[in-house]
């Protein structure tokens, strides 16, 4: 579901694209290891505490420019990241969509800007055995 809920933000995004002054951004990268998951009671207990491994992460933005140096626009990103210290098969994921707003600061060979964003995020996460899957 989630994945779909992805790739119909990123087909929205590319369509929105057509005969309209745009930026488009796509990214990736990775995650870094060394976080700590907290899977389980409120305040964070050492046996509570999971070893996060180093993960990817990509996603996708458009944004429509406006007067003013002012830009609108969406963004998709998807992340996920193995903690395998309990054993092999843990793994979590997330997918957020977020509505954007920037202000531009236009240089001589380059543009800053400021920006504002809301959006919603899915986490979900997998072990083993299955019964401790959950989002």
């Amino acid at each position: 579901m989630k994945t779909t809920i992805f790739a119909a933000a990123m087909a929205l995004c590319l369509a929105a694209t057509m005969g309209q002054a745009q930026t488009i951004e796509v990214y990736g990268g990775t995650t870094t290891g060394g976080q700590q998951l907290n899977y389980g009671p409120v305040p964070p207990a050492v046996p509570n505490l999971v070893d996060m491994e180093p993960g990817l992460a990509f996603g996708a933005g458009v944004h429509w420019s406006l007067p003013n140096n002012i830009e609108l626009g969406v963004d998709a990103m998807m992340t996920g990241q193995d903690y395998t210290s309990w054993g092999p098969g843990g793994y979590l994921q997330s997918t957020s969509l977020m509505a954007t707003g920037r202000y531009l600061f236009p240089m001589q060979k380059m543009t800053a800007y400021a920006g504002l964003g809301v959006g919603a995020i899915s986490v979900h996460y997998s072990d083993t055995p299955a019964l401790a899957d959950g989002s």
